[in-house]
C-alpha cells in the first residue's frame, strides 16, 4: 500500500507487477491475488500475477487451499480451483480444503455452525478416490518440520504426514485429541492430547498428558534413547543437548541421546554459552546453584540467583551472581569461580561490560572484572552509546518552580529531580550543562530537553543551529531531520540545507532503535533514554500538518 491508500502488488526485486490502485488487494498463493471494491458489499476477483483477470469480481468468499490452489462459495457448492483458474473438485455444502500435490491428496472438512464439526477425508488429489476418513473431527492439517533457524527467516518442510484433531466437549474446558495418520490412512499414533512437535534439529515430539514424551525422527519412527521422558527440551547451539526430567529429576543428553549428566539432579538445566549449564534449584525458597560443563562436571556454586537471561547462546560469561542473603553481586567466571565476589550492590551487564555501583563508587568493569572506568556524582548511568554515555544525578529539595521540565521523584523527605549530562570514554563531560530528559547519541547528535524546550546537540553539547535561527529538532534518517523554527519545523539535510521551510506545525516522526535504551540506577532502579526519533519518510514524501490543520503528503528531495 502506498501513501495514499492504494494496493499494488511487487515482485521480489519491488518491481511493481500489478498497478497501484485504490481497491483492496490480499495474496492467496505464491501466484494468485484477490482484488476486490474500494466500497460496497465485498465481492472478489482473482487474478494472476501478471494482472489477468482468472475470475470475474463476483464472489463473497475466496481463501488459499494450500500450494497454489484456492477455493470459493458458488451457490450451495464449495469448489476447488487451480492456479489456472480451472474447477478441479467440488462439493456440495461448505467445506475447507487443503491441497498437497506434492504427496497428491487432498483434505477436505465439512464446515459446520460451529465451525469445522463434520468428517475429514483424505483424498487423492488426480483421481478423487477416498482414502481416510475420520469423523467427527475438528480440523485436519499437513505435519511439517519447522526448520526455521534463530532469529531466520521461516522455514519449513512437509511431512508425509497428518494431524487430525478432535474436540472432545468437557464440563470445565474442551480437550483436543489428535492424531498422526499417514498418506495411506493408517494410524501411527492416537489420543495425544498435549501436542505433535518439531524443530531445527529435525526431530519429532509427541505428546500426552501424563505419559513419557516419544521422540521420532522425520518418518516417525520412535527414538528410544530420546524418549521415555516426563520432558525432554532441546537446548544450547543448534540444539545440540537436551534438557530431561523424570520422576522429578533432571539430566542432560547428548545429540544421540547418551546421559551426560544422569536424570538424578533436583532442579532444571538450562544452557548458558561456552559448553556450560546452570542448574537451579529452589530449596525452602532459596535459589540453589550449580553449574556443570563436560569438563568439569557438576560444581556447586551456592545460595545463588542470577538476573541473566537463562537458556541463552548469547549469554557471555562470566556470569552476574547476586547472594540471596546479603543481595550483593559478584562476577563468577564459568572456569575459575568468583572472579570478584558478592560485594556490589548493582552489577549490571551490557554488550561491552558491567556497570557496577558499590555504596560512593559507580563506573564500568570490563567482561573480565577489570575496572574500565571509575565515573564520579552519578545515580544513573548508561552503557556508552558512539563513544558517549549518560550519567545521571539526583538534586534533592527540588521544585517544580526551579526544574519546570525534568522528572520529580517524591517521597516523605521531600521532591528530587532527576538531571542528565553526557561523558566521554574518559569520563569527562563533554559540557557543563545538565537536561531535563536525553536520548543516546546517533550519528554524532542527541536529542536532549531542558526547560520544556527540545532540541539536537553535538559531541561538544551545545546546541546544533543552522541559519535563520533554525534548531535541530530529531535525529537524521536518510539523509534528512526536522529543524524548528519557533513552533514551526521544516526539513533540513546533512549539509545544513532546507529540503522542507520550517512552516508546519508537525512533521510525522517515528521512532527508531539505536543502542542502548536504558539507564541503570542504584538501589537496582532503572530508567529509560528518549528514544531515537527521526522522520517518518514514505517513498521519498513525509505528512505534514500546515498552520490551518490541513494534513497532506509532500516531496521531498533528500540530502542523502
Amino acid at each position: 500500500m502506498n501513501a495514499d491508500g492504494a494496493w499494488a502488488v511487487l515482485d521480489a526485486r519491488g518491481r511493481v507487477v500489478i498497478p497501484y490502485a485504490q481497491r483492496p488487494v490480499r495474496v492467496l498463493t505464491s501466484s494468485l491475488v484477490k482484488v476486490g471494491h474500494n466500497s460496497g458489499p465485498a465481492r472478489w476477483a482473482v487474478l494472476n500475477l501478471q494482472g489477468r483477470q482468472l475470475l470475474p469480481q463476483e464472489y463473497e468468499e475466496v481463501e488459499s487451499a494450500g500450494c497454489d490452489h484456492i477455493q470459493l462459495q458458488q451457490g450451495n457448492e464449495t469448489l476447488l480451483l487451480d492456479a489456472r483458474g480451472q474447477v478441479v473438485y467440488r462439493e456440495p455444502g461448505t467445506h475447507h480444503f487443503t491441497a498437497l500435490p506434492r504427496f497428491n491428496r487432498l483434505l477436505v472438512a465439512e464446515v459446520g455452525r460451529n465451525q469445522v464439526t463434520g468428517p475429514v477425508r483424505m483424498l487423492e488429489l488426480t483421481s478423487k478416490r477416498e482414502v481416510y476418513t475420520h469423523r467427527p473431527a475438528a480440523e485436519a492439517a499437513p505435519l511439517y518440520l519447522d526448520l526455521t533457524p534463530a532469529r531466520g527467516a521461516q522455514r519449513i518442510r512437509l511431512l508425509p504426514f497428518l494431524k487430525i484433531t478432535t474436540i472432545i466437549p468437557g464440563k470445565n474446558q474442551v480437550q483436543r485429541i489428535e492424531r498422526i495418520v499417514n498418506l495411506q490412512g493408517q494410524v501411527l499414533f492416537d489420543s495425544l492430547d498435549a501436542g505433535v512437535e518439531t524443530g531445527p534439529q529435525q526431530l519429532v515430539y509427541l505428546r500426552r498428558r501424563g505419559h513419557p514424551v516419544i521422540v521420532t525422527d522425520t518418518l516417525l519412527r520412535p527414538l528410544p534413547a530420546l524418549s521415555g521422558y516426563a520432558s525432554i527440551v532441546p537446548t544450547g547451539p543448534a540444539r545440540r543437548w537436551f534438557a530431561v526430567a523424570r520422576d522429578g529429576k533432571s539430566g542432560l543428553l547428548d545429540a544421540s541421546g547418551r546421559p551426560v549428566v544422569p536424570t538424578q539432579q533436583t532442579g532444571q538445566f538450562f544452557y548458558v554459552g561456552n559448553r556450560q549449564f546452570l542448574l537451579r534449584d529452589v530449596r525452602n525458597r532459596r535459589t540453589h546453584l550449580a553449574l556443570f560443563s563436560p569438563e568439569r562436571g557438576l560444581v556447586d556454586v551456592g545460595e545463588y540467583t542470577t538476573g541473566q537471561p537463562l537458556d541463552s547462546t548469547l549469554a557471555q560469561p562470566p556470569l552476574v551472581l547476586q547472594d540471596e542473603r546479603t543481595h550483593k553481586s559478584g562476577l563468577y567466571d564459568l572456569q575459575r569461580g568468583f572472579l570478584i565476589p558478592p560485594r556490589y550492590d548493582v552489577l549490571q551487564q551490557t554488550p561491552l561490560g558491567f556497570i557496577f555501583f558499590q555504596q560512593d563508587s559507580v563506573g564500568y568493569l570490563s567482561h573480565s572484572g577489570q575496572l574500565r572506568l571509575l565515573t564520579p556524582d552519578c545515580q544513573l548511568l548508561s552503557e556508552f552509546t558512539e563513544g558517549y554515555a549518560v550519567c545521571g544525578k539526583l538534586v534533592p529539595n527540588a521544585s517544580r518552580d526551579q526544574y519546570p521540565g525534568a522528572q520529580l521523584i517524591h517521597s516523605a523527605q521531600g521532591s528530587t529531580a532527576v538531571q542528565y549530562t553526557y561523558q566521554d570514554a574518559a569520563g569527562k563531560q563533554i559540557s557543563a550543562d545538565y537536561f531535563d530528559w536525553v536520548g543516546p547519541f546517533h550519528g554524532g547528535y542527541a536529542l536532549v530537553r531542558k526547560h520544556n524546550e527540545s532540541y539536537g546537540i553535538d559531541t561538544k553539547g551545545q546546541k546544533v543551529t543552522y541559519s535563520g535561527g533554525l534548531v535541530l529538532a530529531s535525529y537524521f534518517h536518510q539523509g534528512v531531520a526536522l529543524v524548528r523554527q519557533g513552533k514551526l519545523f521544516g526539513l533540513i539535510d546533512q549539509r545544513g540545507r532546507l529540503v522542507l521551510p520550517a512552516r508546519f506545525t508537525s512533521i510525522e516522526t517515528e521512532p527508531q532503535y539505536a543502542g542502548s535504551s536504558n539507564l541503570v540506577g542504584q538501589h537496582r532502579t532503572t530508567n529509560t533514554l528518549e528514544p531515537v526519533t527521526v522522520p517518518r519518510l514514505q517513498q521519498g514524501r513525509v505528512r505534514v500538518v500546515d498552520t490551518a490543520g490541513q494534513s497532506q503528503l509532500l516531496e521531498i528531495v533528500s540530502g542523502k
